[in-house]
């Protein structure tokens, strides 16, 4: 799979969904603020302040992400913050379940 990259609008977006979900249960831990630090610098290439970041609703952001390939990954990386370091939160699971079912609404 070839990785691409998301508009500074479209990263924004994703990095608010991403908090969003990894806050729904439980303060954000030092591995996920480290990979979220990590795909800011080597990935997205930006540097907001995560912790400054605003809730963004699954509606919001399927409306700013519309590229079918963006979407899935999108929801890819939802997933993958959500297992990451330990066993999700129930309210993690259910809420990157209601992202991903918007995204893939096309």
């Amino acid at each position: 799979m070839n990785f691409s990259v998301p508009s500074p609008d479209q990263a924004l977006a994703g990095l608010r969904a991403i908090k969003t979900v990894v806050t729904a249960a439980r303060p954000l831990d030092s591995t996920r603020s480290a990979l979220i630090s990590a795909s800011q610098k080597h990935v997205l290439q930006t540097n907001h302040d995560f912790d400054q970041l605003e809730p963004i609703t699954p509606e919001a952001l399927a409306e700013a992400i519309v590229e079918p390939r963006l979407r899935d990954q999108m929801g890819r990386a939802l997933c993958l913050y959500v297992m990451i370091p330990d066993a999700p939160a129930r309210a993690e699971v259910n809420l990157a379940r209601r992202f991903v079912g918007a995204l893939v609404a096309l």
